[in-house]
């Protein structure tokens, strides 16, 4: 179960352009499951995928709601402060988009719904 979660820790952030430490991602999930590791120094990023992990470990009876990934989200962001919008659904005008290529040429991969029917479409997800 340890690997996996390594695993989907390192795989899951990498998505997300993130390179995290292979060591201290699993070190950091010994702690949340309280077993013996070696303490190694982790980085905020790597505490707070392995604290959603373990998260979701314990809690995986309980239904998904907004608390629940408001939560998650607060634990990825770990103590950010370049974020506006933590443990809460974005409410910005401009629309959030997936964008590649050059600068003067940019080209939108995807548009996300605006941000005045995220939490509808939330709901639907939700159950």
């Amino acid at each position: 179960m340890l690997c996996l979660q390594v695993d989907e820790a390192l795989n899951t952030s990498e998505i997300e352009g993130e390179y995290l430490n292979r060591a201290s991602v699993q070190s950091s999930i010994k702690r949340y499951f309280n077993i013996a590791t070696d303490n190694r120094k982790a980085s905020p990023a790597e505490t707070g995928i392995s604290e959603l992990l373990a998260d979701m470990y314990y809690s995986y009876e309980q239904p998904l709601s907004h608390d629940c990934l408001f939560r998650w989200h607060k634990m990825l962001t770990n103590g950010r402060r370049d974020l506006g919008a933590i443990g809460k659904y974005r409410t910005h005008l401009e629309p959030m988009q997936v964008v590649l290529g050059k600068y003067h040429e940019p080209t939108v991969h995807f548009e996300a719904p605006p941000s005045n029917i995220v939490r509808q479409e939330m709901d639907k997800f939700i159950k």
